[in-house]
Parts: structure tokens; C-alpha cells; sequence
């Protein structure tokens, strides 16, 4: 299931691609730094495999690094920004062509076959940084398919509550239905922990948003309500 960026965009997926290529350990996980190489290939293969200008690519470069190091990931690179790009369209010199199309900017296009192969599994690197996110997407996702039809209405779907008891159960289907290592469970983490850690994942991403539909003694009864900004336009 694909994860959309906030302008609706696909970012980055849970996909047969990224499912099969080699995964690390969560104890390599906590210690690796994603390189810029993997986020330039992720911002290629996901976002602008018809090509893209490097102009673009600046702003975009910067947006994702700093959405990798809000989810307490570090980058193995420091420097200007320009440089950085045009270091790593150095290293991905042969599976990218830069085509001068207008001046004083290059158009970049990824190159197809074996080129996006390696695109994809440069790109892996960064799974482990969005993967709650794009399991805590697809359960949302897959509550909604069943209340709202295909096509819309849309604009129905940010009123519907979804109670934490029936996003726990939609994840923990997912975790049952997904490889055990690309999920990248901590030691000894719990299933409730992890269904905790997602949902956690969509209130700070702004996805979902909680909604007191009334008391019990005493205590607040909380579901969950998409955000209108996570809606599509």
C-alpha cells in the first residue's frame, strides 16, 4: 500500500519490490544512517520515474531529510545542499541520465530496468523509517473500504469514527499477514505495543485525530476521525 506525502503524492510503498529485497535487523536499523543515495532514490523511483529538474529535486531532497530525522532517524551526510545532490547523482551516475534541457538547469530521469532495480533497493533503506506509517495507512485504509464505496463520496470519509479497539484488530491482521522480519519488531515487543507504536505514528503524522464520543465512569470514550488534510482533494 502506498504512503502519500502531504501533497498526495506517492512516496513510498509497501510493495512486492521493497518486500523483496534483502532487509537489515532491527539492531542494524537503530544503528544505520540512511545515506543520501536512498533518498534520492526514493524521491526517483516514487515520485518522478517520467524525470524531474534538479531545481525539484532541492526542495524535495530537503523535505524528506528532515521527515527522516522528525522520526528519530539519522543521515550519513552533512553539507550544502546542492552538493550533496550532485554528489549523489555521481554515484547514481549509471542509472540515471542528466539531460541540460534548459539553462542552468539538468533534467534528471531515472534509467528503466536494471537502473530501477537498483533504484528500488538503494531506496529500501528508507522502509524502515515510514513502515508504521504504512501499515497504520493500510489498516485506515481497509476499515474505510468496507463504510465508504471505491469511487467517493469522499468528503463522507473524515466524519467516520474509527474506535481504537477495531484499528488494533486491523493491524494485528496485517502483522499476521506481512513477513515477520519486515516489520522489524523490537525484542520482546508486544503485538499491543506495536498496534500502539502505529497508531501513535498516524496522530503525528497528522492522519487521524481523536474525537470524545462520550464518558464512562468518568473516564473519556476516544475513537479516531481522519483528518480533513488527509483527505483527497
Amino acid at each position: 500500500e502506498d504512503l502519500l506525502d502531504h501533497g498526495g503524492t506517492r512516496l513510498l510503498g509497501l510493495n512486492l519490490t521493497s518486500i523483496s529485497t534483502p532487509r537489515p535487523t532491527p539492531a542494524s536499523v537503530g544503528s544505520s544512517a540512511v545515506m543520501s543515495t536512498a533518498i534520492m532514490a526514493t524521491l526517483l523511483l516514487f515520485k518522478h520515474q517520467k524525470g524531474v529538474f534538479l531545481s525539484q529535486l532541492l526542495g524535495e531532497f530537503s523535505w524528506l531529510t528532515e521527515e527522516i530525522l522528525l522520526r528519530g532517524f539519522d543521515v550519513g551526510f552533512s553539507g550544502q545542499l546542492r552538493s550533496l545532490l550532485q554528489h549523489s547523482l555521481s554515484l547514481l551516475r549509471a542509472h540515471v541520465a542528466l539531460l541540460r534541457i534548459r539553462q542552468g538547469d539538468l533534467l534528471v530521469v531515472p534509467q528503466p530496468g536494471p537502473g530501477l532495480t537498483h533504484l528500488a533497493q538503494l531506496s529500501a533503506e528508507l522502509l524502515p523509517v515510514f513502515l508504521s506509517e504504512a501499515v497504520g495507512a493500510c489498516a485506515v485504509r481497509g476499515l474505510l473500504a468496507g463504510r465508504v464505496p471505491p469511487q467517493g463520496p469522499w468528503e463522507l470519509q473524515g466524519i467516520l469514527l474509527l474506535s481504537q479497539n477495531e484499528l488494533y484488530r486491523q493491524i494485528l491482521l496485517l502483522m499476521h499477514l506481512l513477513p515477520q522480519d519486515l516489520l522489524l519488531l523490537k525484542p520482546c515487543q508486544s503485538s499491543y505495543c506495536y498496534c500502539q507504536e502505529v497508531l501513535d505514528r498516524l496522530i503525528q503524522c497528522g492522519l487521524l485525530v481523536a474525537e470524545e464520543v462520550g464518558r464512562a465512569v468518568g473516564d473519556k470514550i476516544l475513537a479516531w476521525s481522519l483528518a480533513s488534510s488527509s483527505l483527497p482533494p
